[in-house]
């Protein structure tokens, strides 16, 4: 018997609901018992699913942690593509990277905690440095075909460079403190991009104190 559209609709919600379900789970365990303490035989308990169900979602444990990062990037990309072609780079990059904010503001403690796992654990931060980099490499990408320039040129280079940055300080000062306002931060991290100089000059250190 044929199944109905609205049951395959109904079986990949399920579907999703159940991995997200599980990295909300692993993230909490995580956090209480520690990364490398939890198991994917804990995590699965939670939800109470196989081990077996585990893996029909995730490889290893630790891509519970990075299991939107492809999608979140290829939303960046796309963000970044419909930016009118004759406006400033850096406002084209603010905004892209203002779609990454609403993306961590839909889970707001579920991706603050992550993030402090990130922070706790030197062989999870040294992958996400690794998914930053892809960040950068596709505003690379997006600013040498922007300005006309290869892809492999300083100035789209450093674009790409600033805006990780940007997207990971800004994600880390909201992290740690929750009355950070995380659209704000990136507001001022790319403000502070744009006038580099100045917000770098003794005066404005001084000011700062």
């Amino acid at each position: 018997m044929a199944i109905a559209p609205v049951d395959l609709g109904r079986r990949e919600r399920k579907k999703e609901a159940t991995r997200e379900a599980l990295i909300a789970a692993a993230v909490h365990l995580f956090a209480e018992k520690g990364y490398d303490a939890t198991t994917i035989e804990d995590i699965a308990e939670v939800v109470d699913v196989s081990s077996r169900t585990f893996h029909r979602y995730f490889a290893v444990k630790e891509d519970v942690l990075f299991a939107d990062a492809e999608a979140r990037l290829r939303r960046f990309e796309a963000a970044l593509a419909a930016r009118p072609a004759d406006e400033d780079i850096l406002e084209s990059l603010r905004a892209a990277a203002q779609v990454m904010a609403e993306m961590l503001l839909d889970r707001p403690e579920l991706e603050a905690a992550r993030h402090r796992l990130f922070m706790n654990s030197p062989a999870l931060r040294a992958q996400g440095l690794r998914h930053t980099e892809e960040w950068a490499r596709v505003v690379a990408e997006h600013a040498a075909s922007r300005l006309g320039l290869d892809g492999h040129d300083a100035l789209p280079q450093l674009l790409g460079g600033c805006t990780a940055v940007v997207l990971r300080t800004s994600r880390q000062q909201w992290a740690n403190n929750p009355r950070t306002d995380l659209r704000r931060e990136i507001d001022r991290g790319f403000d502070m991009i744009s006038h580099l100089a100045e917000a770098a000059s003794p005066r404005q250190k001084t000011k700062a104190r």
